[in-house]
């Protein structure tokens, strides 16, 4: 029998194993993914108005490192926009890590960057890509059912780690 030494550290946050072993996260509802949405759109323009007051050129860097900044960079690493740090949700994505365990994880800039890419067969649609999480079980958009993510409600954001290299994505 070979031993292996113990780790140092954790595969995982144990807030987001705690979470996802309970089985206690709730899918956000439409009117939380809505609200959060409205919130950014809100700071987006507030950010967009103060950077118009620095000229044509530099208004419109501020305006795009902000957007990117937000929707990619932020909601990537910790799951959350400034929106949905508001409203109380959280965007997750689950992985398997070892045989038999399934664990929830930050998207990811890719993976979220990717979803952003991805909502625009949400607006192609006429919008029912926005609609979906009124009827589908996870309560996923068009972007969310492509890049494998959720969002849940999260009172309290929820501590989570990236994803490892040897990662493998997990259907819900």
């Amino acid at each position: 029998m070979i031993r292996r030494p113990p780790r140092s550290t954790p595969l995982y946050s144990s807030a987001a194993s705690d979470v996802y072993k309970r089985q206690s996260y709730e899918c956000a509802s439409w009117g939380l993914r809505v609200g959060s949405s409205i919130l950014d759109g809100l700071l987006l323009g507030l950010v967009s108005g103060v950077a118009s007051l620095l000229g044509d050129a530099a208004g419109n860097i501020a305006w795009v490192a902000f957007a990117v900044w937000n929707a990619i960079y932020l909601q990537g690493t910790t799951g959350q926009t400034l929106g949905k740090r508001v409203v109380g949700t959280q965007l997750v994505r689950k992985v398997r890590r070892h045989p038999g365990t399934e664990h929830l994880v930050a998207p990811g800039p890719a993976t979220a960057l990717l979803r952003r890419i991805a909502q625009i067969l949400d607006s192609l649609s006429l919008g029912i890509g926005y609609l979906a999480p009124l009827w589908t079980q996870r309560r996923q958009t068009f972007g969310d059912l492509l890049s494998q993510t959720v969002v849940i409600k999260a009172s309290s954001p929820i501590a989570l780690t990236g994803a490892e290299p040897n990662d493998q994505a997990a259907t819900w």
